[in-house]
């Protein structure tokens, strides 16, 4: 780990070095013809931070189309497409249109599931490296429309397009370096793994299109098993992060169908390979611990113990303390408050824009069994 850590540090070095060199050789090419739109018309200052904004996402939404393009020739179908306030998501083969995007409007997303797993790891790799290097040629075709332009007469036009030219280069340059240890926030450490041959792309491609289902309120009964299933052969030999994950998943699956032995077995794995260093994946694995050691091990002490790991409750929604919460107080023959919390879970589960309809059903086992309790 030591020495994974110091090769991060020196590529980061190296990494920043080569960013500060670029932003350098950008800005000799552009100040002069910038300076001189400026000094053509100083009134232009004024809507600069505007230009920048407007420039920046101009960039992300390339960066995304240029995904999306290439995910159509390589048999990828766009799940969910967000740039702005505007997000398209597909929700069982049919295209709805959200206007309340928050989460992704500043650096937009795109999710993609496979038409078939058929060379499914070299059409990532595609995938990964279009959305960089499209920013970058898009920055260079407007590094030359800035060198040909004529700064008095177009002033504005100017300063626009060397903002598209320096971020649409420098982003995407951003992109392609080492800069994060976490290789799923690196697209150039995704591209290395690619060459290396390990599955890394085709992993996080799998988990993203895996999760998407789950937030769209599909049940885990009718996720795609053959993506859950490649996905776990992927990593059942090899140290990925996702794997946790991907074992959380299949629990939820098997636990949907009834498989209650394989529900346990993905479980204990899935705990096994968390760390708090996956957050947010660690509260929701410690979680679904306690709520299944309390619901169907009926085991108190075991329950407890991994209720008590969960130090951040920042990002874990409040009904599914209360679901956990539930079962635990129903174990402890408190039927009243086990009903109590399970009704209130539920009425928070069913006013949410997606109703996940297996949990519903579990809160409303919990409501039942403290009626017979009683």
């Amino acid at each position: 780990m030591q020495g994974i850590r110091s090769w991060w540090r020196g590529s980061v070095a190296v990494s920043s070095l080569i960013l500060l060199v670029l932003c350098i050789g950008l800005w000799l090419l552009l100040e002069p013809k910038c300076a001189a739109a400026v000094a053509a018309q100083p009134s232009n200052l004024v809507p600069l931070p505007f230009l920048i904004f407007v420039a920046y996402e101009l960039v992300v939404l390339l960066h995304h189309l240029a995904r999306i393009l290439v995910a159509k020739m390589f048999g990828l179908k766009l799940l969910t497409f967000a740039c702005g306030p505007i997000a398209i998501r597909r929700i069982r083969d049919r295209i709805r249109f959200f206007w309340s995007n928050r989460e992704t409007m500043i650096s937009g997303t795109t999710v993609f599931a496979p038409e078939n797993l058929d060379g499914l790891g070299w059409r990532c790799i595609w995938l990964v490296a279009t959305g960089p290097l499209a920013t970058i040629v898009v920055g260079l075709l407007f590094l030359l429309l800035v060198r040909l332009i004529d700064p008095a007469r177009a002033s504005i036009d100017t300063l626009f397009f060397a903002a598209i030219s320096f971020l649409g280069i420098t982003v995407g340059t951003v992109l392609l370096l080492p800069l994060s240890i976490r290789r799923s926030a690196s697209y150039g450490l995704l591209l290395w793994d690619g060459i290396r041959g390990r599955p890394t792309c085709e992993v996080l491609f799998l988990v993203a299109a895996l999760i998407n289902e789950a937030q769209q309120g599909i049940r885990p009964r009718e996720w795609s098993a053959e993506m859950l299933e490649r996905g776990l052969q992927l990593t059942e030999k090899v140290e990925i992060a996702e794997r946790a994950t991907l074992c959380l998943l299949a629990y939820y699956r098997a636990i949907d169908l009834e498989e209650i032995d394989r529900a346990e077995r993905y479980l204990e794995e899935a705990v096994a390979k968390a760390s708090l260093k996956i957050d947010p994946v660690y509260p929701w694995i410690m979680l679904e611990k306690a709520f299944f050691d309390a619901r169907f091990k009926r085991n108190e002490s075991s329950a407890r113990a991994a209720f008590e790991k969960i130090r951040d409750w920042s990002k874990v929604p409040h009904h599914a303390w209360l679901r956990v919460s539930a079962a635990l107080a129903l174990l402890e023959a408190k039927p009243d408050e086990c009903r109590r919390q399970a009704r209130e879970a539920l009425e928070i589960v069913r006013g949410l824009p997606v109703v996940h309809q297996f949990i519903v059903d579990w809160l409303e086992e919990l409501v039942n069994s403290s009626h017979v309790s009683c």
